[in-house]
């Protein structure tokens, strides 16, 4: 149902904690695994990327989706910290 765009859908998207989740603990994870799943596995970047290449959005539009959710995103990082 959903890949006919009737409907919801639901992703599923495997991730990698990136740091620790105490502040006293020691390095979590080497700098260049973190660049390598930034750079290669990071599913926000994965999903953008197959908007873009299968024509369902725009680079603007999805400018556009970022700027309106940057301040919950930000408002939410600074109420977990």
């Amino acid at each position: 149902m959903g890949r006919e765009g009737n409907g919801p859908i639901i992703l599923e998207m495997l991730t990698i904690a990136i740091a620790p989740l105490d502040v006293g603990s020691a390095k979590y994870r080497p700098k260049e695994e973190v660049d390598k799943v930034r750079t290669e596995h990071d599913p926000i970047e994965q999903v953008r990327g197959r908007l873009l290449n299968k024509g369902l959005r725009s680079e603007d539009s999805l400018k556009k989706i970022d700027a309106e959710v940057a301040p919950s995103i930000n408002e939410a990082a600074e109420f977990a910290t």
